[in-house]
């Protein structure tokens, strides 16, 4: 689990956190930009396998990762004017590669380890699978569902697509996301859906003029199903403070 959740947490660092929207404008021009989100992604998967990585077998699959997410980043990226309409079910489809390339590199290496015993193994930490989901769920619902929020509008929509994040609505959709989680492991779960009543209230002003509804909608739900997943999730794993 240490080492899936590590890988985990690389990914979802590397692929969201610091890739700013200028990155994804960068991507989409050419090789050098995959190749610097690539590189950062390794970068952070390598710091948080540090442990591990004086054995050869971690930085061949550390090489492999790099192979697999360059070859699906740059199919998507660099072909961007073919996918941009159809822009969830490329994000879909990206992440799930990526996480079953992730899955595979640590199954496989946990089959290796019983036959190896050699082989150097991340040491078992409850207390530190219990940060590294932590942080993991904390990416997810900070940097992550704005993604799929904005995705989900243009697919929804037929019109003009929107290519960036507003500031203000990726803030204000982090803050519900973090309080509606709190509340929930704190057992508050009645008081938990007032915590998205304040971004409700902000894109009924900006979605008043327009003839379709079903996007106003769709970004409160996205956000609201978002926490409970993480918070069924969480509630399963031990707590960090353990």
């Amino acid at each position: 689990m240490s080492l899936l959740l590590r890988l985990l947490l690389g990914h979802m660092i590397g692929d969201y956190v610091l890739q700013p929207y200028q990155l994804v404008l960068v991507k989409r021009r050419g090789w050098p930009g995959v190749l610097l989100h690539v590189a950062i992604v390794v970068v952070v998967t390598a710091l948080l396998l540090w442990p591990v990585l004086f054995h050869w077998w971690y930085w061949l699959w550390l090489l492999f990762v790099a192979v697999s997410h360059l070859a699906f980043d740059a199919s998507r990226s660099l072909h961007w004017s073919k996918s941009q309409e159809h822009g969830l079910l490329y994000l879909a489809m990206d992440q799930a590669l990526h996480v079953a390339v992730l899955s595979a590199v640590a199954g496989l290496t946990f089959a290796a380890q019983i036959r190896h015993p050699e082989l150097p193994v991340l040491t078992a930490n409850a207390q530190g699978d219990a940060l590294a989901l932590c942080a993991t769920v904390l990416v997810f619902l900070i940097w992550t569902v704005p993604v799929l929020e904005l995705e989900t509008v243009n697919t929804l929509e037929a019109g003009e697509r929107r290519t960036q994040i507003a500031a203000r609505d990726r803030w204000l959709g982090a803050l519900e996301r973090t309080v509606g989680l709190a509340l929930m492991l704190s057992g508050f779960l009645y008081l938990a859906p007032l915590a998205f009543l304040p971004r409700i209230a902000l894109q009924r002003e900006e979605w008043a003029g327009s003839p379709r509804r079903l996007p106003f909608f769709a970004k409160p739900a996205i956000s609201f199903c978002s926490v409970v997943l993480c918070a069924v999730i969480s509630s399963l794993a031990p707590s960090p403070l353990a």
